[in-house]
Formats: structure tokens, C-alpha cells, sequence
């Protein structure tokens, strides 16, 4: 990313805004353009986004190696967007999908923050998070393992004691509850599905191991397919999951829209230093 001038003898929120302002007015030529700088932009049009996010296509492709996504034995890369004329997920999936620089936008596209949606395969898509921040169905949808550990990393502080002090800070905190970590009733459904599960797990080895006429046998052959495809194809069991929570010292409206080179890295270390704390704590706590 190119770095955002800011003068650093600022106080931190001071420069954080600084910074922030000066994204929104001249962008980020490594991740999007403002439609003011177009030769042919017209105060007059009322355009339904006020960013292009073309730069990030190009930096994906000069930082990124797709191709090794379609290596055997690669982590699978699953991507979540919303189709905006039906309000449902649509899912990228490296496993069945040639992932590309324009299935990472689809999911970049934010209205709130006027940033452009991504037209890709007939569907004009928008950031996943409007529907879902924390994409575990997809997970669970695309993972045959049962008894999965998850890790969550959450960007977005689940709590947060004070009350906001101004509309600002309200902002900032209604906007931290609606991106935040919501995977609570889907765990909740899971250990449901894991009930379920093994009582049927149970009933199929009884009557497999017990002696059926012709037509209680041919009828336990036939449903035979769709219970492995319930029992062993879908993982829907989550054994453990483990949450690595950012954390903040003073909350901040604009945030995420500092891209100075000193707030990137701040972060990157912030993030490491969370995640190290979070693995201290579960260590000899049956993670590996």
C-alpha cells in the first residue's frame, strides 16, 4: 500500500483521522480511486458508489499467486459476497471454483462506505459481512470433517464496557455489533445436528449388525446413501472453538480506513501479539 502522509507528531486519533481524511478525498492508488478524479465525472450524476475499486484488482494480481490455490494438499480459500438483487450468499470455493483477483473483490464491495460492487459470472455482488461477518455455515457446508476445531478471528470487539460518549462513538459501536462474531447460534444448531447425529449414528449400526427380512433389507440399502451423505459427508460437529478477539484502546469511526504504512503495521503486530496470547492460553488444552 501506498503510504498515507501524516504528520506523526499528531496525537493518535488526531493522525488517525488525518489519515482517514486524506483516503477518503484522494483514495489509495494500490486499492481504490475516488469517481472525482474521472475526466468524465459530473457532480450532477448521482452514481450509487463513490469509489472504483480497480486499483486492488491489480495489486491482488501482482502480490498474489492464484494458481497455487489449485496445488494438492493447499488450504482451501472460500469466499463469501452478497448478491445485491436477491440478498442471498453467493460462495466462491477454491476447491470447485478458479479463483480469481475478481472473486476477492466481490467481496470487498462495501455501500456504506460507497465502495463499488464487482459484476462477476451475471451477479453484481457486495461484501459478504452484510449478510453474514463470520462465514461458518459456508465452513461447515464445505468441510466433510466432524469434530472440527475452529479458529475465528474477530476484527470487531465483541464487548466493550463504556458507553459511546458522542454520536461518533455510537456510530462506531452500532457498527461493531453489526460486523461482529455470530457464529454463537450456529454452534448452538451444531451441537443440535450432533445429537441427532449420533442417535442415528446408533440406530444404522443396530440395524446393521440385526437380521432383516428381504424387504427390510432392501429398504435399509436404499436409505443406505443418504445417511452416509448425512453422517459422513457434511461435518456439522464442532468440537472446539477458539476465538482470537482484536482488541481497542480508544474506539474510532473511520479506522479501518487509515491506511498509513504506521497504522498497517501497528496492526499486523497487534495482531500477531493477540493471537500469541490467545495459543498460550489453549496450549496442552487438546489443540494441536
Amino acid at each position: 500500500m501506498a503510504e498515507t502522509v501524516t504528520p506523526y507528531f499528531l496525537p493518535d486519533k488526531t493522525r488517525q483521522f488525518s489519515s482517514s481524511m486524506y483516503s477518503a478525498i484522494w483514495g489509495n492508488p494500490n486499492a481504490f480511486v475516488p469517481l472525482w478524479f474521472r475526466p468524465t465525472f459530473n457532480l450532477v450524476y448521482n452514481s450509487p458508489y463513490l469509489y472504483e475499486i480497480t486499483p486492488l484488482k491489480e495489486t491482488l494480481k501482482e502480490y498474489v499467486d492464484f494458481e497455487k490455490l489449485k496445488e494438492v494438499g493447499r488450504p482451501r480459500l472460500i469466499i463469501t459476497s452478497t448478491d445485491i438483487q436477491n440478498g442471498k450468499p453467493s460462495v466462491f470455493d477454491s476447491k470447485h471454483d478458479d479463483i480469481q483477483a475478481e472473486h476477492v473483490l466481490a467481496s470487498a464491495g462495501y455501500p456504506f462506505y460507497g465502495i463499488a460492487w464487482t459484476h462477476l459470472r451475471g451477479k453484481y455482488l457486495w461484501d459478504g459481512t452484510l449478510l453474514s461477518n463470520t462465514p461458518l455455515r459456508e465452513v461447515i457446508d464445505a468441510s466433510p470433517s466432524c469434530d472440527k476445531k475452529v479458529i475465528i478471528v474477530n476484527l470487531f470487539p465483541h464487548i466493550q464496557e463504556d458507553l459511546p460518549k458522542n454520536m461518533s462513538e455510537a456510530w462506531h459501536r452500532a457498527r461493531d455489533i453489526m460486523h461482529t462474531d455470530k457464529t454463537d447460534h450456529t454452534v448452538r444448531m451444531s451441537r443440535i445436528i450432533s445429537r441427532y447425529l449420533d442417535i442415528i449414528k446408533k440406530m444404522h449400526d443396530i440395524l446393521g449388525s440385526t437380521t432383516l427380512d428381504e424387504k427390510a433389507r432392501k429398504k435399509f440399502e436404499e436409505i443406505e446413501p443418504e445417511y452416509h451423505k448425512l453422517a459422513c459427508e457434511r461435518g456439522a460437529i464442532i468440537k472446539q472453538i477458539i476465538r482470537v478477539e482484536r482488541q481497542e484502546d480508544s474506539p474510532f469511526l473511520f479506522e479501518d480506513a487509515d491506511f498509513s504504512i504506521d497504522t498497517i503495521k501497528q496492526l499486523i503486530r497487534d495482531g500477531i501479539k493477540d493471537t500469541q496470547k490467545v495459543f498460550a492460553k489453549i496450549q496442552g488444552k487438546d489443540w494441536q
